[in-house]
């Protein structure tokens, strides 16, 4: 059946009247406002299938008249208004049932893309790497991390263990400097004067630092694409006499987490 706007507009200013409500009043008791009511009695708009059970209880005619914008016979009206709400309350149930379906649609959708996303934006962009050394005479403990904001290089002590430790011919020295190297880049320098001759196995057991490239302004980044075999730590030692003592340690880096899973 094709509805008449203007034709049921006519009937529902005719009832409003018939029951002395204006408008707003009309609106109020259907939960709306008084221009929704103006744009139904003007033709522009028909109500909705949520609103007409109650506006036809309201107005005191079947949902059916409404529909047809006149007033149908008696025996016709019970018959046919209860077919009517029926058929509108089984439409709004439909309606209600696929509106949160196509939500629950959305929503997943939505999660999915957003988790493909991160998860595509993150993967394999966190690991962690545990540092020693490959020198006998030098046992280092430090990591290495990896990941979206920062990189990050502890070294948490560095061990002299030469045979000639504790002896008489082990070096004392008066300062000392620490250089990680890729090749000619220096990523790390770190620098320390001595008070005192100390031996070099006791100034080594005091030291830890660390480099946090996200706080270098100028810094040769270690980043994922690093060849870590090729990382050095460099040694150098000025000892009572003025003379540099030089070692170069190559650098083991074993990874013990990578973020390329998907479930741990």
């Amino acid at each position: 059946m094709k509805l008449d706007k203007d034709k049921i507009g006519r009937f529902i200013a005719k009832l409003r009247d018939e029951k002395r409500l204006t408008q707003e009043e009309l609106g109020e008791k259907l939960g709306i406002n008084g221009k929704s009511v103006s744009k139904w009695e003007t033709g522009l708009t028909a109500p909705s299938l949520s609103k007409l059970e109650n506006l036809s209880q309201i107005l005191g005619v079947s949902v059916n008249e409404i529909m047809n914008g006149e007033r149908i016979k008696q025996e016709e009206k019970e018959i046919n208004n209860k077919t009517t709400i029926a058929g509108i309350r089984f439409y709004i149930d439909f309606l209600k049932k696929q509106y949160i379906f196509i939500g629950i649609v959305i929503f997943t959708i939505i999660t999915f893309i957003f988790s493909f996303l991160f998860l595509i934006s993150n993967y394999n962009k966190s690991k962690v790497y545990t540092i020693s050394s490959l020198n006998s005479d030098y046992a280092i403990n430090g990591y290495l991390v990896f990941n979206q904001n920062q990189n990050l290089l502890i070294i948490n002590n560095i061990n002299y263990q030469g045979n000639n430790r504790g002896t008489s011919d082990e070096p004392k020295i008066k300062e000392i400097n620490i250089f990680i190297m890729n090749h000619d880049l220096n990523i790390l320098s770190f620098s320390k004067l001595v008070e005192e001759d100390m031996l070099l196995s006791e100034v080594l057991s005091k030291l830890s630092f660390s480099v946090d490239e996200s706080k270098k302004n100028n810094a040769n980044v270690i980043d994922y694409n690093t060849n870590l075999d090729e990382l050095e730590l460099i040694i150098e030692c000025k000892n009572e006499q003025d003379k540099i003592i030089r070692t170069k340690i190559k650098l083991n880096f074993e990874e013990k987490f990578t973020n390329n899973k998907i479930m741990y």
